[in-house]
This record gives structure tokens, C-alpha cells and sequence, in this order.
């Protein structure tokens, strides 16, 4: 027999709760990719990521130093794919997965000034390093 997971009940008034089948999915999702992008007994698994490097009509660019919302870390993602190109990110470190990524999957027309970012927040003593305040206005 299989049993189902049961929602938690919610203190917000029943016009204002979501559905419990939509609580479910919203978290079980990064932790079923992540089981799922890990090897299995029949052999390797990998999530990739698939999107296009631009939005707005090439206005926009997907690849950015940082976002403000994460559904997948770092370390669930192997291989990014866009129009441009694939970069498989596996084992490397998070400014060599950073230089693939521009290099292999920015659209030609953002990769000199996300080459710039990186470039200038190479040298930070940081595992990962970030210059906030310019990360920002990608953002914009």
C-alpha cells in the first residue's frame, strides 16, 4: 500500500490557502530533482539546465553574476544548455563553472561585461565571490 504525504495544516484563513496538492509539489520539487540528478544503480543521472541566454526580445540576459531567487543551488546542476552552447559544470570550481558559463553559454552581446564582473571580483578571497552592489543591476 502507498501512503501519501500528508500537507501541513496552514493558520491562514481557507480563503487565503493554496490547494494542498500545489503545497506538495512547491516542496517536493528542488528535492526530487536533486535524488533524481544524482547516480543511480542503473547508471549516471544529470540535470540539466535548458533555457534561452536571452528574454525580451535579446534585451535581457538569462546568464547573470546572481539572482535573488534559487530553486536549484550550485551544486544540483551539471550541464547548462542555451542557444549558444552547452556548458558541463561537473567538478569544477565556482568561478571556473562561472567562466564556462559566459564562455559557452552568454549571449554574445553580454559576454564582454559579464566577462568585466567576473574579471573584477576575481580577485576576493571568496569561494564564491560577488560584487553585490553591480550584481544588482543586472537585475534592474
Amino acid at each position: 500500500m502507498t501512503r501519501r504525504a500528508t500537507p501541513a495544516r496552514s493558520t491562514a484563513p481557507p480563503d487565503r490557502q493554496r490547494p494542498p496538492e500545489r503545497d506538495q509539489c512547491i516542496a517536493a520539487e528542488p528535492p526530487r530533482i536533486r535524488c533524481k540528478s544524482r547516480p543511480a544503480a542503473c547508471g549516471f543521472r544529470r540535470l540539466i539546465c535548458a533555457l534561452p541566454s536571452t528574454l525580451r526580445g535579446g534585451e535581457v540576459s538569462r546568464v547573470v553574476p546572481t539572482t535573488f531567487h534559487v530553486d536549484h543551488t550550485e551544486h544540483d546542476v551539471d550541464v547548462f544548455v542555451t542557444e549558444q552552447g552547452v556548458a558541463d559544470v561537473r567538478g569544477l570550481s565556482p568561478v571556473e563553472r562561472a567562466e564556462l558559463v559566459i564562455d559557452r553559454c552568454a549571449h554574445p552581446k553580454f559576454r564582454p561585461s559579464l566577462r568585466a564582473y567576473l574579471d573584477d571580483v576575481k580577485g576576493q578571497e571568496n569561494h564564491i565571490p560577488h560584487g553585490i552592489e553591480r550584481a544588482v543591476r543586472w537585475q534592474e
